[in-house]
C-alpha cells in the first residue's frame, strides 16, 4: 500500500516559510498554505477577530482580481478557512508535462496568489470590505448556532463548566460587534507573517521542480517578518466548577421539542487521545445495545473525541431519549459504562477493529495534505501513520478502563439534562 509519509521532505526557506513536500504518482499538486493563528489566539472581548481577519483577507487583497482566470487555467482556489489553531487558503493544480515549462509556471502562479492573500493586503481595502464581512460572520453565527435564543442557551452552558477553557473563544455576534478595522488591520499585521506560515505542497511535482517555482515566486522576495506561534504545552486542568446543568427551552424562548437529550462532556489530560477513541467504539456498540436495542429508548448515543490547544482531550456522549425516562436515563447510562470497564474482550476487539481499519484505507490526497497541516500545527511535526498505529497498539486496556471508570463518576464530568 501507499505510504503518503514515506516521501515528506522539509524545507525553510530563509525568510522562515516552511515548506513540507511529498510526492505523489498523481497528475495534479495539492497546495495548502496556512498561517498558525486562528481562534484560540482572539484577544478576550474580541472573540472572532481571526475568522473575520481571513474573511477580510479574502476581499482585500488582489486574489478576487486574479481567481476566475486561474480557474481558466485549471488553478482551483478555495478562498480561505480558520480553525481552532490556523487559517489557510488550498490550491490545485495541474502538473503540466515535464517537457514544457507549464508545471512551474503554474505553481509559481499559485504561489504569488498565496502571497498576495496573505501578505499584500493594503489598509484601504480592509476599510472598503470591513463592514460587509463583519455582517456576514455574525450571519455566519446565526446558520451555524440557530436563532439568538438558541446562542443565549450555547453561551450560558459553554461557561458553565470549565470557564475560558470551555469554549476556546469562541465568536458571538455581541464579541463580534466590538471589532474595529483597526483591530484586524493590527491582528493581520502582527500575525500574517513569513515566520508564521507554513506551506504544504504534495502531489506529482518533485523537489527540484517545486524548488524551482518557488524561487521564482514572490514568496521568496518576502523579508523575514513576525515570530512563530509553537504548540500550546500541556494546560493544567481542574474538574469542572459545575457537573450537572439542566435545561429548559422556556428559560430561553425557546419552543418545546418532542424529546428530551442526556448529555456527558468531560475534558481530561490524564488519558491520551487514542484511550478517549477505543472508548468511543466500545460504548457505541454497548450503548446501542442497552438504549436501543434492550430498552427500545434512543437510536443510539452520538459519541465524539476532540483534540483542543493545550493537550486537552475532550470526551462528549449525547443521546436523544423519551421524557419519561429522563430521570433514569443517566444512571443507565452511567451503568452501561461501567459494565464495558469489566468486557476486556470488547475492548481487545475494539483495538483490532482500529489497526485493522488501515488495511482497507486508501489515503486520498485532500485529507492527507490536511492532515499534514493540523499536525504541524497541533504538534510542530507531521505524526505518521505508522506512529499513530504503534500508539494504538501500545495502549493498556486497563487505562480504557480506567477511563470508563472515570468517565461514569458525577464529578469527573459535566452532565446536561435538556428537558422537551
Amino acid at each position: 500500500m501507499f505510504d503518503p509519509y514515506q516521501n515528506i521532505q522539509k524545507v525553510q526557506l530563509e525568510n522562515g516559510i516552511d515548506l513540507y513536500i511529498c510526492y505523489w504518482p498523481v497528475n495534479f499538486t495539492r497546495i495548502l498554505a496556512q498561517i498558525h493563528c486562528g481562534h484560540v489566539h482572539n484577544p478576550e472581548n474580541l472573540e472572532g477577530l481571526a475568522h473575520l481577519a481571513e474573511h477580510v483577507a479574502a476581499n482585500s487583497s488582489y486574489l478576487k482580481k486574479v481567481e476566475e482566470k486561474m480557474r481558466l487555467l485549471g488553478i482551483c482556489y478555495s478562498t480561505g478557512s480558520t480553525d481552532l489553531l490556523h487559517t489557510w487558503i488550498t490550491a490545485s493544480i495541474p502538473n503540466g508535462s515535464l517537457k514544457s515549462s507549464h508545471t512551474n509556471h503554474y505553481l509559481r502562479k499559485a504561489l504569488n496568489v498565496i502571497d498576495d492573500y496573505f501578505f499584500n493586503i493594503p489598509n484601504f481595502l480592509i476599510e472598503k470590505c470591513f463592514f460587509a464581512e463583519k455582517i456576514a460572520i455574525i450571519n455566519e453565527c446565526f446558520d451555524r448556532d440557530g436563532s439568538p435564543e438558541l446562542l443565549k442557551k450555547t453561551r450560558a452552558i459553554s461557561n458553565l463548566p470549565w470557564g475560558e477553557l470551555s469554549h476556546l473563544r469562541r465568536e458571538y455576534p455581541s464579541t463580534i460587534e466590538n471589532i474595529s478595522s483597526l483591530d484586524v488591520e493590527t491582528f493581520i499585521k502582527n500575525q500574517y507573517t513569513t515566520n508564521n506560515m507554513s506551506i504544504f505542497i504534495v502531489g506529482g511535482l518533485k523537489l527540484d521542480s517545486i524548488m524551482k517555482s518557488i524561487n521564482c515566486s514572490k514568496l521568496t522576495r518576502r523579508l523575514s517578518t513576525g515570530e512563530r506561534r509553537t504548540p500550546s504545552p500541556t494546560s493544567p486542568l481542574t474538574k469542572p466548577k459545575i457537573n450537572h446543568y439542566e435545561f429548559y427551552p422556556e428559560d430561553f424562548g425557546l419552543p418545546s421539542r418532542g424529546q428530551g437529550c442526556v448529555e456527558f462532556i468531560l475534558l481530561t489530560t490524564e488519558f491520551s487521545f487514542e484511550v478517549l477513541c477505543l472508548a468511543k467504539l466500545i460504548l457505541d456498540r454497548s450503548l446501542t445495545s442497552e438504549l436501543r436495542k434492550k430498552r427500545n429508548l434512543s437510536y443510539s448515543a452520538n459519541l465524539n473525541t476532540k483534540w483542543r490547544p493545550g493537550n486537552i482531550h475532550e470526551f462528549e456522549l449525547q443521546s436523544r431519549i423519551p421524557k419519561d425516562s429522563l430521570n433514569v436515563c443517566e444512571k443507565i447510562i452511567e451503568d452501561t459504562i461501567l459494565k464495558s470497564a469489566k468486557d476486556y474482550d470488547m475492548m481487545l476487539k475494539a483495538k483490532k477493529t482500529i489497526l485493522s481499519s488501515w488495511r482497507v484505507s486508501s489515503p486520498e490526497i485532500f485529507d492527507t495534505t490536511m492532515g499534514f497541516a493540523c499536525d504541524v500545527s497541533k504538534f510542530g511535526k507531521i505524526i505518521s501513520e505508522q506512529e499513530t498505529k504503534n500508539k494504538y497498539k501500545d495502549t493498556p486496556l486497563e487505562e480504557v478502563a480506567n477511563f470508563l471508570k472515570y468517565l461514569a463518576q458525577k464529578e469527573n464530568r459535566f452532565t446536561i439534562i435538556s428537558y422537551p
